[in-house]
């Protein structure tokens, strides 16, 4: 459980540099095609420990909305590691 909570916090601290980069939560969900609501959906996950919240389809956008700045390793390194 507490590898698991490490890799949330990993993903979390992540997440929430590439929502900076981009601006705010509404500008992130429009980059993902989805809506701020599902952005804040997955984010909750991450804060509860869920890292696979954020699905590696969702890591690759990130790290293209972020032109690299975050990548899909620091975001889900279980699936890219």
């Amino acid at each position: 459980m507490q590898r698991n909570r490490s890799a949330a916090a990993a993903t979390l601290k992540a997440f929430d540099r590439a929502c900076g980069l981009v601006g705010n939560q509404t500008q992130l969900g429009q980059r993902l095609g989805i809506t701020q609501q599902a952005v804040s959906k997955i984010r909750r996950n991450l804060v509860d420990g869920r890292f696979y919240a954020l699905s590696g389809e969702y890591a690759k956008a990130l790290e293209e909305a972020t032109d690299g700045a975050v990548t899909r390793l620091q975001l889900r390194r279980d699936i890219f590691g």
